[in-house]
């Protein structure tokens, strides 16, 4: 009976450290998959959208560096 246990915790340790390996810099893009993608983060799409609206908001740049009042139009 100890023998078992002992093959048995073997056996667990030995499963448990397949599951750590090493992966090199240039293996990870082709192992990320976009579920692994931060759902907050902000894409270049949603950038360039907000960007637009800030642009378009006050007149031409960002708040403080170009006239205009928000009224939507670029100067």
């Amino acid at each position: 009976m100890p023998q078992r246990w002992f093959s048995l915790s073997l056996l667990t340790a030995a499963l448990s450290l397949t599951g750590c390996v090493r992966v090199h810099v240039w293996e990870r893009q082709r192992l990320a998959t976009w579920a692994m993608t931060d759902p907050f983060a902000e894409t270049e799409l949603a950038a360039q959208y907000r960007s637009k609206v800030v642009e378009s908001k006050t007149g031409g740049g960002l708040p403080g560096t170009a006239p205009g009042g928000g009224c939507g139009c670029t100067q």
